[in-house]
């Protein structure tokens, strides 16, 4: 299997300097399939951890710094919960783990259905 460290971090789409209503869908199709044929879907599933990462709990520690320490049991417990509680409360160490894996070199944006979806299969986060 490809080694995640050495898929290359730069990728330069042209289609993706213009704005996208002004780009033919078929051309940002293909745009894609060159990505992938320099980063494959597959190497994007593979997480090996990197040999300088960060301790996690360290990470967190320096996340509780400027909260109020008597409500920073509270969020460790409401991460102990489960999974998705856990990555909700811990994104610091999400994003150092995901500084350091293959970038397509561009960024997307999320769109609001991923945030409906997430509100709809968790009713208490949208307060319903």
């Amino acid at each position: 299997m490809t080694n995640v460290a050495k898929l290359p971090t730069e990728t330069r789409l042209p289609e993706t300097e213009r704005p996208a209503h002004s780009v033919p869908t078929d051309d940002l199709v293909a745009a894609g399939k060159r990505v992938r044929d320099k980063i494959p879907r597959a190497a994007q599933g593979i997480w090996k951890r990197h040999k300088d990462r960060a301790d996690p709990l360290a990470i967190l520690r320096v996340s509780d710094e400027g909260r109020m320490q008597e409500l920073v049991p509270i969020r460790y417990g409401r991460m102990l919960e489960t999974p998705f509680t856990y990555y909700r409360g811990s994104a610091a160490v999400m994003a150092a783990d995901l500084a350091v894996a293959p970038t397509m070199g561009f960024m997307s944006r999320p769109v609001a259905t991923a945030i409906c979806s997430i509100s709809v299969a968790s009713p208490h986060l949208s307060g319903t």
